[in-house]
């Protein structure tokens, strides 16, 4: 796993996994996690225990939405802690974020070019994630979560710290990702030095990251986690 900016603070995890170091064959060798893209089931749960014992966390615990690119975020509880942990079917429905002020909810996206956004919020101790690929950039999905964070927890954007992971870079797609986001962070009122991007192109790095477009359509999968301690 690699951590991010967020993962300064003593409160929370923020990282993200790479290729290497799991069980997964072929074109999904070898640490995927994704449920849906035809790997073997008992590969992608060993591979997300494998995430798991590293961090420190239990892999049943991991909470996960649907990803349908749309702009849909939910407010995470105690109860809804692991839903999509083992099952697709069983993460919240047609949702790309999430948030939570719930202590021990690891929050995960998982991605291969999309980018993953990662919020947190040091003043009221909540987090928030989100998959943002063209769609949900265009849609905004970031100020949704900002919005969200506002009214459920009380956050101002100037207090949060957000980090936007790795995924595809201009140099390699006609749309520019992260900087859409960036832009739209900093209208929300985040500040430009509360915002981490990666700086890391998925395409170029298809060595070590999966990229959608990189492997043609046939890949696996990397993790994006967030959990406060």
């Amino acid at each position: 796993m690699k951590q991010t900016m967020l993962d300064q603070f003593s409160e929370i995890i923020c990282c993200f996994s790479t290729k290497k170091g799991g069980v997964s064959e072929g074109i999904f060798s070898e640490l995927n996690v994704g449920l849906h893209v035809g790997d073997e089931l008992k590969r992608v749960l060993q591979n997300r225990s494998i995430i798991a014992k590293s961090l420190g966390i239990e892999p049943e615990d991991i909470t996960c939405g649907e990803q349908v690119h749309g702009t849909n975020i939910q407010t995470v509880t105690a109860k809804d802690k692991g839903r999509g942990a083992t099952d697709w079917a069983n993460s919240f429905l047609k949702t790309d974020g999430m948030i939570t002020g719930v202590r021990g909810i690891p929050l995960m996206v998982v991605t291969a070019d999309c980018a993953s956004v990662s919020f947190y919020d040091p003043k009221h101790k909540a987090i928030g994630i989100a998959h943002s690929g063209k769609k949900g950039t265009e849609s905004k999905i970031v100020q949704r979560v900002v919005e969200i964070m506002g009214e459920e927890y009380g956050t101002k954007p100037v207090d949060l710290v957000v980090g936007i992971g790795p995924c595809i870079y201009p140099c390699c797609y006609e749309v520019d990702i992260p900087g859409q986001i960036q832009k739209q962070l900093l209208e929300s009122g985040v500040l430009q030095n509360n915002i981490e991007n990666s700086g890391i192109c998925t395409f170029c790095h298809s060595e070590e990251l999966y990229s959608f477009r990189a492997d043609k359509g046939k890949t696996g999968r990397f993790a994006n986690i967030v959990m406060l301690k």
